[in-house]
């Protein structure tokens, strides 16, 4: 993983979120099929690090899924209203949006979860 980071087209960050959170300011960011991965205790520091994003675009695996070390499957309004603490909100026709076309494409997971949020917070910055 750390040779695609290095070799990518885009900046990119590499963060252990056990241990701290990204701290910067960017226009997006996009996290699919990753918060599943993150223990409960480290929620903070994930959300944190998202919502350093004016737009967050994301997925997350669904209860009973299934999946190598998926431990912190959650519904996706967990999600929804633990991103309102941090400012967010639902973007409901651009979600929509990214779903069928998600679906049409093939993409499973974004098709199923797919969220798109606005940090109500940084839009205005």
């Amino acid at each position: 993983m750390l040779d695609n980071c290095l070799n990518a087209i885009y900046p990119t960050v590499q963060i252990d979120l056990t241990k701290s959170k990204v701290v910067a300011r960017v226009d997006l960011v996009h996290c699919q099929e990753v918060v599943e991965h993150i223990e409960a205790e480290f929620l903070d520091n994930l959300l944190s690090s998202l919502t350093c994003g004016r737009i967050i675009v994301m997925t997350n695996a669904l209860p009973g899924q299934g999946g190598h070390h998926h431990v912190n499957e959650q519904p996706t309004e967990y999600w929804i209203e633990n991103l309102k603490k941090y400012n967010c909100e639902v973007l409901v026709e651009d979600s929509n949006r990214i779903r069928k076309l998600a679906q049409q494409d093939g993409a499973t997971y974004l098709a199923q979860t797919g969220l798109v949020l606005a940090n109500k917070g940084l839009m205005k910055a």
